[in-house]
């Protein structure tokens, strides 16, 4: 068995105050998409993925989930696309740990019916 560790980085925390992991819990499309997974180590890495995803874009903080899966699908790829290109340019985040991120991006709105060009995306990222 593998242990995974994570290491949460401190912008994330200082983004992070203690609503959201409650607010996480009670959102029925958070709720899928964590039934969704079978592991407790991917759980946990792909909630990081999506909290981090959710609170790194400025226009995304004061929205629920919700309210970012109701945006059209084009704008949320162009937020994914800038999201990705941020954390691969400014952040120096390996390509390893972008494919953690954008699998579990892909596969949150995959499991909430939101239909996203995969293949541009992934082009972005490499």
């Amino acid at each position: 068995m593998f242990k995974v560790k994570v290491v949460l980085d401190t912008k994330y925390t200082e983004y992070c105050p203690n609503v959201y992991p409650a607010y996480y819990e009670f959102s029925p499309a958070y709720r899928n998409f964590v039934n969704s997974l079978k592991t407790p180590a991917t759980k946990m890495l792909y909630e990081y993925s999506v909290k981090k995803y959710h609170l790194s874009l400025p226009q995304n903080k004061n929205l629920t989930i919700e309210q970012i899966l109701e945006k059209p699908p084009k704008t949320i790829e162009y937020e994914l696309i800038d999201c990705i290109y941020d954390m691969k340019e400014k952040q120096g985040l390996s390509y390893s740990t972008l494919n953690v991120i954008v699998a579990a991006m892909l596969h949150f709105f995959e499991i909430s019916d939101v239909v996203l060009n995969r293949r541009k995306i992934k082009k972005i990222q490499r």
